[in-house]
């Protein structure tokens, strides 16, 4: 860092770092919990988007919301 990077402190509420370290706790932490996520998270999408949808998902030239109503997809711009 040279002399002119300002460095600043911050406050951060004790709630707002439990709830990040509860978060980190129900992070896959093997190999094998990641595939059973990606694999439950490709399940769900399959059931709700349309064969065409999935393959702009697939592509990476979309993305998807997920709503109350369910999975909806948006282009990307490019």
């Amino acid at each position: 860092m040279s002399e002119n990077d300002v460095k600043s402190t911050i406050e951060i509420d004790i709630d707002l770092i439990e709830s990040a370290g509860a978060y980190l706790e129900k992070l896959p932490k093997t190999p094998g919990e990641v595939l059973e996520k990606w694999i439950y998270l490709g399940t769900a999408a399959e059931r709700q988007l349309t064969e065409d949808e999935q393959l702009l998902l697939m592509s990476g030239r979309t993305y998807c919301l997920l709503n109350n109503n369910g999975v909806s997809t948006e282009a990307l711009q490019c």
